[in-house]
């Protein structure tokens, strides 16, 4: 059939029934273009009756005429896939796409949902390599840009990410707990290659539905516990526990080295300890093989602290008490 001068319009081929548009050779049982025109663009274009119904593929085999459909809701301008006569991918008309059902969880525009009803939800990420860092990767990239596909930096705390683990109380969902990433200090831009990030690590208590951050990760690598870590000494490590308490260590592996416990007592970025509160401190050293237990005055936050040695273990055994009344 020609139309319009156009050969091969609607071809069917004689040996095998095949249809082609545009072709006088299908090679499949409906064939459109041979790829000699000069449009590179080829539309199939499936208009409905009325913006209540659905346009639709089938797929079916002898047994099912429709076990398989790809089908256009124009009610609510959604795409839903259908496999083995059921619906199990939708994308909906702002773009989102649900896996397993609709997306009807989603909160924050997020633009996949996961769903499964009596077994475990979530995806698996699988690489077969023979190279060593080849392996699952999973991005969380953020630009401060609101155009997609061009970058401005971000700043110091902005948020990078979350990972939100989240319960029904039987109305609805609430955060249980959380881990997110963010920026931990200025970000010199113009790609510089200069990102400090931390990790901020939360959990809800009970009674509540507001998570509070438990643990933190600096972009030194310093450990808060209850409270952000301690700025401390680049050679140094520190972990703060709750707000007064702290346990430092070089980050070197050598001789000579020392953990030190303190309480209301912070080793600072300058090298020099400092009280956190206005009170007095104590610090436990392990140094040397012994012990070294020291005091300090009460003193003013912030302000130096002198420690004098109290009592101290050598490694042979070798014990020192300095002044003052023993009880």
């Amino acid at each position: 059939v020609e139309a319009s001068g156009e050969a091969n319009a609607l071809f069917v081929q004689g040996s095998d029934g095949a249809v082609g548009i545009g072709t006088g050779s299908p090679s499949s049982a409906l064939q459109i273009g041979d790829g000699s025109g000069s449009s590179d663009n080829t539309i199939v274009r499936v208009i409905g009756g009325n913006s209540s119904g659905y346009s639709q593929y089938q797929f079916g085999d002898s047994d099912n005429n429709a076990m398989g459909k790809l089908q256009y809701n124009h009610s609510d301008n959604s795409l839903k896939t259908f496999v083995n006569n059921a619906d199990v991918m939708t994308i909906n008309s702002s773009g989102q796409l649900g896996i397993g059902a609709a997306p009807g969880t989603v909160r924050e525009s997020q633009k996949l949902e996961v769903v499964t009803s009596a077994d475990y939800g979530g995806a698996v990420l699988s690489t077969w390599s023979t190279a060593a860092l080849e392996s699952p990767l999973l991005d969380f990239n953020r630009s401060k840009s609101a155009t997609i596909g061009t970058h401005t930096a971000v700043a110091d705390n902005d948020n990078l990410g979350w990972i939100v683990f989240r319960g029904s109380d039987g109305v609805e969902f609430l955060n249980a707990a959380y881990i997110a990433g963010q920026v931990d200090g200025a970000v010199t831009g113009g790609g510089t290659n200069d990102m400090p990030g931390r990790l901020v690590f939360a959990t809800t208590p009970d009674g509540s539905n507001v998570a509070t951050e438990r643990m933190r990760i600096d972009s030194a690598g310093n450990v808060g516990i209850g409270q952000a870590p301690f700025a401390t000494h680049d050679n140094y490590a520190t972990l703060r526990l709750g707000g007064n308490g702290q346990l430092l260590t070089q980050k070197a592996v050598q001789v000579s080295s020392l953990v030190i416990i303190s309480n209301n007592a912070q080793y600072d970025t300058d090298g020099s300890w400092e009280y956190v509160s206005t009170d007095e401190a104590t610090q436990l050293i392990f140094r040397h093989g012994g012990y070294e237990f020291g005091t300090a005055p009460s003193g003013t936050a912030g302000n130096d602290i002198t420690f004098t040695n109290r009592f101290v273990i050598a490694e042979a055994g070798d014990v020192t008490v300095s002044t003052g009344n023993l009880v």
